[in-house]
């Protein structure tokens, strides 16, 4: 029986953050998930302050197909 593809799935989260300076704000960060039922793949919180720039990069990621695995490495690119 052949394997079926599962697609994987990105949310993108908020969460409250503290800076050193003790300032709250709101960072953004994505979810990634597979499966029936789904389970979490990945996470990670605080990439920007700015949503769409978190967008753009689950939009990447999702229209180049890009495998969990591959996830880390487009994040530190993104983040530089």
């Amino acid at each position: 029986m052949e394997a079926q593809f599962q697609p994987i799935r990105l949310i993108l989260n908020a969460g409250q953050f503290t800076n050193e300076n003790d300032e709250t704000y709101i960072g953004y960060g994505f979810t990634a998930y597979r499966g029936t039922p789904e389970q979490e793949l990945f996470s990670i919180e605080d990439l920007s302050v700015d949503p769409a720039e978190v967008q753009e990069l689950i939009d990447l990621i999702l229209d180049n197909d890009v495998s969990p695995a591959h996830f880390e490495d487009l994040i530190e690119d993104f983040c530089v």
